[in-house]
């Protein structure tokens, strides 16, 4: 069914909507950046996005123009009921309170980016964040770097670490981070070998901690999960592994296993 346009919902979002729900359109990205979408432009999106099949990328970045929060009510059902939407832009809309959000992603299972940065996250968010992250099983990256998730939320996405292997990417830049969240990411790194690039640089408590998370994480993208079973990986084959690797990425694998290289 074709979309009507109301004063509330403007002609061109009405053509959006339509072309949302034409089979043979086959729309995959959508880009609403900065257009400044009201509550009922959102429903509207909302209604006809779940009639479609195709869409994988999403971009509203800058995009909720008034009551971002509760404009944000009817894409819930979206993120819990979507099959094919994939990746998601948020960023720059001032939101704060976005609860609502953790449990349609504990149960999607087709969301793979979620961009979140340069809003206004207070640490509740990122604990229901956090518990998003035990759960859901296809995120491999969280965006959420400027925004004001302090110590207490980031300490709890940094323990969430510990129960998740699929994230692959966290950005959590200029949150107001602390030694809670550096000591809590720390410990999860110890056992946690799929998180490949940690953004957490531009928190002035925890500055001193950087270079060693880096390391940590740069040993994450290297392959340290192989030293967990380098007694399954052919002797042949670790001379060849070795060729791929920085310098320092070299040490760290002959510090922690030098029998690697001793015939």
């Amino acid at each position: 069914m074709a979309a009507v346009s109301t004063p509330a919902i403007p002609k061109w979002l009405t053509d959006h909507c339509d072309r949302l729900q034409d089979e043979e359109s086959q729309i995959q990205n959508l880009n609403l950046n900065i257009r400044r979408l009201n509550v009922d432009m959102i429903h509207a999106l909302s209604d006809a996005l779940m009639n479609n099949n195709d869409i994988e990328t999403i971009n509203l970045t800058s995009a909720l123009f008034q009551d971002q929060e509760r404009g944000l009510g009817p894409f819930m059902k979206v993120l819990r009921k979507h099959k094919t939407l994939a990746i998601i832009h948020l960023s720059y809309n001032r939101l704060r309170h976005v609860h609502a959000i953790e449990q349609p992603l504990r149960s999607n299972t087709h969301l793979r980016e979620l961009y979140l940065d340069y809003n206004r996250l207070n640490c509740d968010t990122a604990i229901s964040l956090a518990n998003v992250l035990k759960h859901n099983t296809n995120l491999t990256v969280l965006q959420l770097n400027s925004n004001r998730i302090g110590d207490v939320g980031g300490e709890a996405i940094a323990n969430s670490l510990k129960a998740n292997t699929t994230l692959k990417f966290l950005g959590m830049r200029s949150n107001q981070l602390g030694k809670r969240t550096a000591n809590a990411m720390l410990s999860s790194l110890k056992v946690n070998m799929s998180l490949t690039t940690l953004q957490i640089d531009k928190n002035p408590d925890l500055e001193e901690n950087v270079p060693l998370l880096a390391h940590i994480v740069q040993s994450n993208r290297a392959g340290r999960y192989l030293l967990g079973q380098k007694d399954e990986v052919p002797r042949a084959l670790w001379p060849l592994l070795f060729e791929q690797l920085e310098c320092d990425m070299l040490l760290f694998f002959l510090t922690e296993h030098p029998e690697l290289i001793m015939r």
